[in-house]
C-alpha cells in the first residue's frame, strides 16, 4: 500500500495520470481489487481487528464499527483520563466532530446535565 501511495504522490504533478481512487480495496487474501476502499471493507477490517482486540464479536449488531471508533474519540477528548486537564470544551468537539448543533454533540459523547453537577462537586470555593 506505501508503494501505491508514493506512487500517487508521485502523480501528483501530472493529474491525467492519477487514478480516481487512493486506495484500493483487498481481498481475504491480500490481492489488490482494482476497485476503491468501500465503507464496507473498512467496517470488515474495524471489526477483525476489534475482535482480535478482545473488544467484541467479529460480525453482527456488536462488532466494532468505525463510527464506535468516531464515538470513543470524540469522548476521551471531551473527558480527559489526565487529571491537569479537563478535556476539550463542547464547542471545540462540535467544531471537531462538524456537527451544526450543539444538542447533537451532547448526545453523541453521552453528556447529561448530571456530568455538570458531579463536575461541580469537584470545586472548591
Amino acid at each position: 500500500m506505501l508503494d501505491g501511495f508514493r506512487t500517487w504522490l508521485a502523480a501528483a504533478e501530472k493529474p491525467e495520470q492519477i487514478k480516481e481512487t487512493l486506495f484500493e480495496g483487498m481481498t481475504r487474501h491480500g490481492r489488490l481489487t482494482g476497485s476503491a476502499l468501500t465503507g464496507a471493507i473498512i467496517g470488515r477490517i474495524v471489526a477483525e481487528y476489534g475482535h482480535a482486540a478482545g473488544l467484541a464479536p467479529a460480525s453482527g449488531a456488536n462488532a466494532v464499527a468505525p463510527h464506535d471508533l468516531r464515538r470513543t474519540c470524540a469522548k476521551r477528548y471531551h473527558v480527559s483520563p489526565m487529571p491537569y486537564d479537563n478535556g476539550a470544551p463542547l464547542p471545540k468537539i462540535q467544531q471537531f466532530l462538524g456537527h451544526a448543533n450543539i444538542e447533537t454533540t451532547m448526545r453523541y459523547i453521552g453528556y447529561d446535565e448530571d456530568d455538570t453537577e458531579i463536575a461541580t462537586d469537584y470545586v472548591r470555593y
